[in-house]
């Protein structure tokens, strides 16, 4: 059995997403992954890929403010940390395995020279554990920063 081929979906199409879903099943695609945001219509976007008897492979956290994860003492950083139990919130309430969470984002960007500070991906791995999901760290730039 070949295991499912996905696509990740935004929120940038020129057609509904009922269509883009549509297109993409008829194009071989077997599993999406939606990006999360407060705007996106997930419960549509679910209803309708499970409609075509594909699967919701992921859900994946959106990137803006990824770096303040390391700074968990930054008053700006309990957003972002909100944002991330959305998320998780969201794949338990429509039985989305993985949330994909860059840990990591854009290439100006440099850690702080005091020891690492890992205080959210704590909290966030240990909220979508209680709530049955997965967290996959994906991290896309800066190779020095994959250590």
């Amino acid at each position: 059995m070949l295991p499912d081929i996905g696509f990740s979906l935004q929120a940038q199409y020129d057609r509904p997403m009922p269509q883009v879903i549509a297109l993409l099943k008829n194009a071989g695609f077997s599993a999406v992954s939606p990006i999360w945001s407060s705007e996106s219509e997930l419960d549509t976007i679910v209803s309708c890929v499970r409609s075509h008897n594909m699967t919701m492979q992921s859900l994946h956290a959106p990137h803006k403010g990824i770096p303040l994860l390391w700074e968990p003492d930054s008053p700006a950083s309990v957003e972002i940390q909100n944002t991330m139990m959305l998320c998780i919130d969201a794949c338990a309430k429509f039985q989305i395995p993985i949330l994909v969470v860059h840990g990591w984002q854009g290439l100006i960007y440099t850690f702080p020279s005091q020891p690492l500070d890992f205080r959210i991906f704590d909290n966030i791995v240990a909220y979508a554990r209680y709530n049955g999901v997965s967290i996959a760290f994906e991290n896309l730039e800066g190779e020095e920063y994959l250590h």
